[in-house]
């Protein structure tokens, strides 16, 4: 009875993510618009989405040919298990920057990103990761901006659980300093059968990257006009508890 409870509670959330898919991607266009009365302002565009897995040791993941034409924030989260270092690049040449704070167990996650790519963008943008560990996997996303400049604005430290079931797992609440924030969040796990994982807080998130052993899901939300508090958390059912582990982040347009 409480499994059924737990199933019909998470149905509606399960129904809003379908809706967020067109043929295995997120679907491209606008996300926000300037709000009318009681804020507004600079908005994110996502402009393209993409993602790639290598599910051997020592494996090398390659994205397909996207067009980033006219993004100029550029981001990826990246999980990956055993050692390092991972090595991440694109054939735009852009300089990537990441993220201070990830989970440093198995499975790793962390967030790279490019905040003025205007230079390194454009048609058959691909993305390649490796990593001398054991599997590794990433999601792209590339962000047009109305006006201002990207930039961190609050990021929250690494979270890890190695009983996932039934419990959310977030690393914290992010307070924004401004509105208008762009909102990001994954989450990687290590589990032998299959899963179902949600998020929340109503992010629009990826379709998950599964293979033997391990998957790994990251998804966005943009605020406009609106500096409140996001708390994304990521819930697991109906399966056994397994380690995983999330990571989020918060940009600003100045």
């Amino acid at each position: 009875m409480k499994k059924l409870f737990l199933i019909l509670a998470l149905l509606p959330r399960l129904l809003l993510a379908q809706s967020a898919f067109q043929n295995g991607s997120i679907q491209n266009g606008q996300i926000g618009v300037a709000a009318s009365g009681g804020g507004g302002g600079a908005t994110w565009t996502l402009v393209a989405h993409t993602n790639a897995s290598a599910a051997v040791s020592g494996g090398t993941a390659t994205s397909g040919a996207i067009d980033t034409t006219g993004a100029k924030f550029l981001a990826v989260t990246l999980n990956w298990a055993g050692g390092g270092p991972v090595v991440f690049s694109d054939n735009k040449a852009n300089t990537w920057t990441t993220s201070v704070n990830y989970t440093n167990n198995n499975p790793k996650v962390q967030w790279y990103f490019v905040t003025n790519a205007t230079g390194g963008v454009g048609s058959g943008h691909t993305f390649s990761a490796s990593c001398p560990g054991l599997k590794i996997s990433f999601h792209v996303y590339a962000f047009s901006v109305t006006s201002g400049q990207p930039t961190v604005d609050v990021e929250a430290a690494g979270a890890r659980t190695s009983s996932w079931l039934g419990n959310i797992l977030s690393p914290g609440s992010l307070t924004p300093s401004t509105a208008n924030d762009l909102f990001l969040s994954s989450v990687a796990w290590d589990v032998n059968t299959a899963t179902t994982v949600t998020n929340n807080a109503n992010f629009i998130y990826t379709e998950p990257l599964t293979f033997t052993g391990a998957g790994f899901m990251s998804g966005y939300k943009i605020h406009v006009g609106d500096a409140s508090a996001e708390n994304p958390g990521w819930l697991q059912f109906p399966t056994a508890n397994d380690d995983a582990d999330a990571n989020h982040i918060a940009f600003k347009l100045q």
